[in-house]
């Protein structure tokens, strides 16, 4: 018996911290506001970023170009040439079969690019072929600036445009399945949801949430002061908005009403997304900012993130988050 007790208490006192430590730093992520990581990316605003596979980052910029980096060498790895503008936004799709970036543009035309890994290869190999290789087509039909695009879980494209619309692209057939109206302005921002639908956001100072069956709005939140620049789906049936009324807010997508105003920056919120552990971080002019989904609470203002407005964020998959900014860099902080 006092063999097994000695055993019972050795197994208590050294295995159970290790197993403990491990679930803490695997899910109760604590962002520290640490940069780990600068580069002066582009020569111009850096306007968007999204994360394709096997620890890369795609940029997207307002000099014309894309750049596929490795975030482990630092290196930037290829350069898509292609547009004839500014790139606005850019997502990317991947999986056991496929690879693909979609971009968008003030050149009102959304691109798809091949990223597939062994495409890559030749690529970064032959970078005097990669115009042709890696730009698969162009999608036309908007009648202005692209402000935003995402994928949808089949694997369709949503965009949204200064033309006031969304559309819903077929990759397949290259062809615009449907067109969403009822923004009264720009469309700035657009986001999946879980449940097969899409929400955007206006300069006219609404949210709209889309049924991409039907092409119908089924429900339009009402709220911000001025124009909304970013939204994002949040997991549990809610939305984070940024305006530029200097605020955050989250919806109620069951009652459409705002349930928490999340206020603290000082000038207009361009981007915003949620991060582990039910927070969300938001950028602004030079400022970044950790805040509480449930208490709407800020935990955490990192001052002069960057030195210039912070365009876009978005969440790696092992939990830190990528930052661009106007500056011409992006950053990576844990």
């Amino acid at each position: 018996m006092l063999k097994r007790k000695k055993i019972i208490e050795k197994y208590i006192d050294e295995l159970i911290p290790n197993v403990i430590s491990k679930i803490i730093s695997e899910y109760d992520y604590c962002f520290n506001g640490t940069c780990e990581l600068t580069l002066e990316a582009h020569s111009d605003w850096i306007m968007c970023c999204s994360e394709i596979a096997n620890g890369k980052l795609i940029t997207g910029s307002c000099d014309r170009t894309l750049k596929i980096w490795n975030i482990q060498t630092k290196n930037c790895e290829l350069t898509l040439i292609g547009h004839s503008h500014g790139i606005k936004c850019c997502a990317g799709m991947y999986d056991c079969h496929n690879n693909i970036v979609v971009s968008a543009s003030n050149d009102y035309t959304l691109k798809i690019w091949n990223v597939q890994n062994d495409e890559l290869s030749d690529l970064v190999k032959h970078p005097e072929i990669s115009r042709k290789i890696a730009c698969k087509f162009t999608l036309e039909g908007h009648t202005f600036y692209v402000h935003c695009c995402s994928f949808l879980p089949d694997g369709r494209i949503v965009s949204g445009s200064a033309d006031k619309t969304l559309k819903i692209w077929n990759i397949q057939t290259r062809e615009c399945e449907l067109t969403l109206e009822g923004h009264t302005l720009y469309v700035t921002c657009c986001s999946t949801m879980s449940d097969g639908k899409i929400v955007s956001g206006s300069n006219d100072k609404t949210l709209k949430i889309w049924n991409i069956k039907t092409g119908k709005c089924e429900l339009t939140l009402t709220g911000h002061t001025s124009s909304i620049h970013c939204c994002n789906y949040l997991p549990a049936g809610k939305i984070v908005s940024g305006s530029s009324d200097h605020t955050l807010k989250i919806w109620n997508i069951e009652t459409g009403k705002c349930e928490l105003t999340l206020e603290g920056h000082s000038n207009t919120v361009l981007c915003c997304a949620q991060i582990p552990n039910g927070k969300i971080v938001s950028g602004s002019y030079k400022t970044l900012k950790i805040w509480n989904e449930k208490t709407g609470e800020c935990e955490l203002t990192i001052e002069e993130a960057h030195s210039d407005w912070i365009c876009s964020v978005c969440v790696l998959s092992d939990g830190r988050f990528v930052s661009t900014s106007c500056d011409g860099t992006f950053k990576i902080w844990s």
